[in-house]
């Protein structure tokens, strides 16, 4: 008699066997979030994260494309028949490649809209590659140049140098490597810095103390450069998701509305000549 035990319930729309169960989607550690990736770090609206990581991929690889001169000169990257043995070999190399050269993926954060596209590989795989905060700020440049929005639902849009666990001790020292990794790069050193620190999911750290900890960790490779919290020539974002810390630092703070491709669209709508002026054309993405 099994009147006593707990009936197993069946999955809706019908069906027998281990098939007709709905099988939740596990997530691996390489698609999480954790410590020691880079790449960016976007804000979009909750219920819009699939449409932003869309954008991100199309704006991302689109203005990689352009600032990568091995791929966007011809002569690079033509290739003679008539110098390889094997035609036949040669296409299926070249199409071998482009496969494997997919520069992006999303990193699982498990807070809605916050999303994390994570770069594949080295930063640098050939001299030509851009930098992220580069790649960032040519999407941001060419917007206000051309007056062209290509996105709809992205909210901001951050270069994220380095992850790391979300304490003082280890933030601090990504902090300074990531100034450090920027000065290196950089003709122009800063005199003047902000930071910005925002936590989500997370209660344990304390917003002041680590602000301070942060300040001192750029001073210490700065140590002419000063704060200031109005016109800062380098900033270092720290977003805080769960239990690890986006470290992000860019040198076009203000003048790119604090990375936010909304307050852009505002300010491109707000400048369109005429007041039933349209704004800024939005790009159709396929």
């Amino acid at each position: 008699d099994r009147s006593g035990e707990k009936k197993r319930k069946r999955p809706r729309g019908g069906g027998s066997g281990s098939g007709a169960w709905r099988k939740q989607k596990r997530s691996t550690p390489e698609s999480e979030l954790q410590p020691g990736m880079r790449g960016i770090f976007l804000t979009c609206d909750t219920l819009a994260e699939r449409r932003a990581i869309h954008e991100a991929y199309t704006v991302l690889n689109a203005a990689w494309d352009k600032l990568d001169s091995s791929r966007t000169d011809p002569e690079a990257r033509a290739v003679s028949l008539d110098t390889v043995s094997d035609p036949a070999a040669e296409i299926v190399r070249e199409a071998a490649e482009l496969n494997s050269t997919r520069r992006f993926f999303v990193a699982q954060t498990s807070v809605a809209g916050i999303v994390f596209v994570r770069l594949v590989g080295e930063l640098h795989p050939n001299a030509s590659s851009p930098s992220l905060l580069t790649l960032v700020n040519s999407v941001f440049t060419s917007t206000m140049q051309g007056g062209e929005l290509r996105t709809r639902y992205i909210s901001r849009l951050l270069p994220c140098q380095a992850v790391c666990r979300a304490d003082t001790a280890r933030m601090t020292a990504a902090v300074e490597d990531a100034v450090r990794g920027h000065r290196a790069v950089t003709s122009t050193q800063p005199t003047t810095f902000a930071i910005h620190f925002k936590q989500r999911h997370n209660g344990v750290l304390e917003r002041d103390a680590v602000i301070a900890a942060l300040a001192d960790a750029v001073s210490r490779v700065l140590p002419d450069a000063k704060v200031d919290l109005a016109a800062p020539q380098l900033c270092v974002a720290a977003e805080v998701v769960r239990n690890v810390c986006c470290i992000c630092v860019v040198d076009q703070w203000n003048p790119f509305f604090k990375y936010s491709v909304r307050s852009l669209r505002e300010h491109l709508t707000a400048a369109a000549p005429g007041a039933a002026s349209p704004g800024p054309r939005v790009a159709t993405l396929a």
